[in-house]
């Protein structure tokens, strides 16, 4: 397993081909203007990921999903306090229901595929959860289970992967970035 900082100057883009899982922060980040990390990965899905000639296949799976749901909005919340800004219930409901059409679309249209583990997966995940945590240890072992790549911004999750080496044989690379990335902190 590789890291490959997709902000770094020798990234020129994923393979022809890729298969990628991306992590909840990565849509997160993707559906929401208010996210911190909204310019550089809607940058990256226009750039790298959306353009047809790419053919990079994308994959979530049902916990991902299940993350995307149940954190939609916080992060208008979270710009509402961190900027000071009136609390906007409807502008909040909006967008969660915003996501909701968004990510039905992309899995509908099976722009997202979704993946699922089996018992393998499922041994590994238990292995993994105490370094991982329960959902990271989850979409950590069925990307190895499928041998596919793995996007993030999460840091500490690309670093507790990298520690975990000898139980992820599979997973070819982690796409990550630099927290100096971010639009705000």
């Amino acid at each position: 397993m590789r890291k490959q900082d997709f902000n770094s100057s020798d990234f020129s883009g994923f393979p022809y081909g890729a298969d990628i899982l991306i992590d909840t922060c990565i849509l997160n980040a993707l559906f929401s203007t208010a996210d911190p990390w909204h310019s550089t990965i809607n940058q990256l899905f226009e750039e790298h990921l959306f353009p047809e000639e790419n053919a990079i296949l994308l994959y979530v799976n049902p916990v991902i999903i299940n993350e995307v749901m149940h954190l939609n909005g916080r992060a208008l919340e979270n710009y509402y306090l961190r900027f000071d800004l009136t609390f906007d219930q409807s502008a909040i409901q909006a967008f969660r229901t915003f996501t909701k059409n968004t990510l039905t679309t992309l899995i509908d249209q099976e722009v997202f595929k979704v993946l699922d583990g089996d018992k393998n997966s499922a041994l590994k995940q238990i292995e993994l959860s105490d370094t991982l945590g329960a959902a990271d240890a989850l979409n950590a072992s069925i990307a190895n289970l499928y041998g596919i790549n793995f996007l993030t911004v999460d840091n500490r999750l690309v670093n507790n992967m990298m520690s975990n080496l000898s139980l992820l044989p599979n997973i070819s690379t982690i796409y990550y970035t630099n927290p100096r990335h971010m639009d705000y902190k």
